[in-house]
């Protein structure tokens, strides 16, 4: 568990790490955004920032695949 807490931590401290991880979220929510786009639908915005941000988080710090993305019936239970 400590090996576990000190890699999220060197991870997430303020850094190039912490950037990269930011800009890897920020990339997601643009590729979601431009599908608008493609595909104009009503939507209800704060489910779907809710489940956007989640998904495009556990991309940014787990990678693809992840539980997240790979099941989405998981956002409910993480919130």
């Amino acid at each position: 568990m400590t090996e576990l807490h000190q890699e999220m931590h060197l991870a997430l401290a303020p850094g190039p790490n912490l950037l990269e991880t930011n800009a890897r979220l920020l990339n997601y929510l643009a590729k979601s955004l431009n599908s608008f786009q493609k595909t104009p639908a009503r939507h209800q915005l704060f489910r779907w920032l809710r489940d956007e941000y989640t998904i495009g988080s556990a991309e940014a710090l787990y990678g693809i695949p992840n539980p997240v993305s790979e099941d989405p019936s998981l956002i409910q239970s993480i919130w």
